[in-house]
């Protein structure tokens, strides 16, 4: 008979503790408390002046949680404070919680994502040395991150004058280029009170000069206020231009493509093919009569290689031809190519 001496018995009861649920457990904990001691690469976080700069590099990186809250909400309490910070995966105490909540001076309401944004996500300048490095796989740029951290601070201002804007900017380019200067930007900033300083309004508009050669692509900037919904969000028993499905084969793309696609080709091809969209109207229309027949508009999506049937160039042209009269003006063309792709 074999006997058993304390080194067996313990090795036994080891094997039999790793198959309970309880080593599960007391694994994964072991895990997770070293993934936190790698984060801290072997020095214990004790002061805020040493947490902050962790949590800022964690938050950089995952812009995209950030982004969703801001989109719901307009300001965070304390408890999804506490659930955010702690995300990060680094160990925080109460007491440094209770002080990271009240550095961010906090209202009735909370603490607003722009002074969230403020202290926990500093978009600095690229060549800052003192900036915070970006991996290769960040989610967000810092260009992105600094057009989002804009953005929260003049989303309520964008909403409120959103149809001034887009009738600025139609009487700004009435040729349908997509851009207007920087100085006009900058102008548009100060007329309707957007909450930035002269260097920040310079700054912002120059995040929609792609070029950089003084033009500041509106478009661009209006796209990112305006509400993009996807096809499988929206109710498909309604008809509109982003629901009702284009059944013909397009050789330039393999995906089901909706009216708004339509109308996205033929903006994209006038502005990157022609400079803009009033030169592709008036080469079609080649008896300077002001209109377009549906004949002419037939040889512009043929131009553009958009391929539809009778009953979806029926529907295309409606969402043009506002009055139904027949015949598209310029300026229901430049609406149903920019104004309508806009909606918030």
């Amino acid at each position: 008979m074999r006997t058993l001496d304390k080194n067996n018995i313990f090795d036994n009861r080891l094997h039999m503790y790793q198959q309970s649920n309880e080593f599960s457990t007391f694994s994964n904990n072991l895990r997770n408390w070293k993934s936190v001691s790698n984060i801290y690469s072997k020095k214990k976080l004790l002061y805020l002046d040493e947490i902050k700069p962790y949590l800022q590099k964690y938050f950089i990186n995952h812009m995209s949680i950030i982004h969703q809250y801001c989109k719901k909400n307009n300001f965070i309490n304390k408890q999804t404070f506490e659930r955010i910070l702690r995300s990060s995966g680094i160990v925080i105490n109460n007491s440094n919680l209770e002080s990271l909540w009240n550095s961010c001076q906090p209202s009735t309401k909370g603490i607003s994502y722009e002074i969230f944004l403020q202290n926990f996500v500093p978009c600095q300048l690229e060549n800052n040395q003192n900036s915070i490095g970006c991996s290769k796989d960040n989610l967000l740029s810092s260009n992105q991150c600094r057009i989002l951290n804009y953005s929260i601070r003049i989303n309520h201002i964008v909403k409120k004058y959103w149809q001034n804007l887009k009738d600025e900017f139609f009487s700004l380019d009435r040729y349908g280029r997509l851009f207007i200067t920087i100085d006009q930007a900058i102008n548009l900033m100060k007329k309707y009170c957007f909450p930035l300083n002269d260097n920040q309004q310079c700054e912002l508009a120059l995040l929609f000069s792609p070029k950089a050669n003084g033009q500041f692509n509106y478009f661009d900037f209006m796209q990112h206020f305006s509400n993009q919904l996807s096809l499988k969000n929206l109710n498909q028993n309604i008809f509109s231009r982003s629901t009702y499905v284009i059944q013909s084969k397009q050789s330039w793309t393999y995906s089901p493509i909706t009216i708004n696609c339509i109308l996205n080709r033929i903006r994209s091809q006038c502005v990157q093919n022609y400079g803009n969209i009033y030169r592709v109207f008036k080469m079609i229309d080649k008896n300077h009569q002001g209109y377009l027949t549906q004949i002419a508009f037939k040889q512009l999506l043929k131009q553009f290689n958009i391929h539809l049937n009778e009953e979806e160039f029926y529907h295309v042209i409606s969402e043009i031809d506002k009055n139904q009269d027949g015949l598209i003006s310029y300026d229901e063309l430049y609406y149903a190519l920019i104004n309508d792709a806009l909606i918030i």
